[in-house]
């Protein structure tokens, strides 16, 4: 399959400079740039850029990012909020090759003042050109990134849990969670997850699918309920038993079997 070369970038006024010599780069590689900078009188507020590059992103818009502010820490912060998104800080090409084939980092950010141990283009270089290993045991701690239940996340204004995007569905609903054909504000997502769960302590899998179909991250919400009920199911998946010993644990399947 192809590599997806599209890519959304943006900067705060600090990094601005290094922000377009790097988008040049890109261009010269053959990537396709959306720039999301948007700089007026001079100035550039951090978490703008950064919210823009990151919904792009977790929406599936773009399938990486790159984000860039004087220390790089104000838009890691403010990125690093999304659903799905891994945007990792890196200040040499170690961090870069790590960040990817360790973690499948999907945002790079970078300072564009503060020290760094290496030139900014081969910190991207080495960036883009590692894949993700894929190795079981990253892909396990890759999805207990994102298994917080709905109880334990924050609550704004309304009490009903912190917008992971940003954005709004509409005047007074806040968007939760962006989903592949819709946006679910958080108590339809709490819905969601009560009837999922109910669905998997029947082991009715297809009904499992459906309710969970248009929501991002399926393999991680599904491998988070347990839905690997049986060596049936293993086989109808293709997955491989030794590799989900690994993900799971030893003794999975006897638990989930009793």
């Amino acid at each position: 399959m192809a590599e997806d070369k599209r890519i959304a970038v943006g900067s705060d006024h600090a990094a601005a400079e290094v922000k377009d010599r790097l988008v040049a780069h890109l261009l010269d590689l053959g990537w396709e740039v959306k720039d999301f900078t948007e700089i007026v009188d001079g100035k550039a507020d951090y978490p703008d850029p950064a919210h823009k590059v990151a919904q792009a992103v977790t929406k599936g818009d773009f399938p990486k990012g790159l984000l860039l502010c004087g220390t790089g820490l104000g838009v890691s912060y403010t990125a690093n909020r999304y659903h799905g998104v891994r945007a990792a800080l890196c200040l040499d090409e170690e961090y870069a090759k790590l960040a990817r084939e360790h973690n499948d980092s999907n945002i790079l950010v970078m300072p564009g003042r503060a020290k760094i141990y290496a030139p900014h283009e081969r910190i991207l270089d080495a960036w883009l050109n590692t894949p993700f290993s894929g190795d079981p045991r990253h892909v396990k701690r890759i999805e207990k990134i994102e298994l917080l239940p709905p109880d334990l996340l924050p609550c704004n204004r309304s009490g009903k849990g912190t917008p992971a995007t940003g954005a709004n569905a509409g005047e007074d609903d806040e968007v939760f969670l962006h989903g592949k054909d819709r946006n679910y504000t958080y108590d339809e997502y709490c819905e969601i997850v009560d009837l999922a769960m109910a669905a998997d302590d029947r082991g009715d899998i297809d009904e499992y699918n459906r309710i969970t179909l248009s929501l991002p991250l399926h393999p991680v919400i599904a491998r988070k309920m347990k839905l690997f009920k049986g060596k049936d199911y293993l086989v109808e998946i293709g997955a491989d038993l030794t590799e989900a010993n690994l993900v799971f644990g030893e003794g999975w399947l006897d638990a989930a079997e009793n």
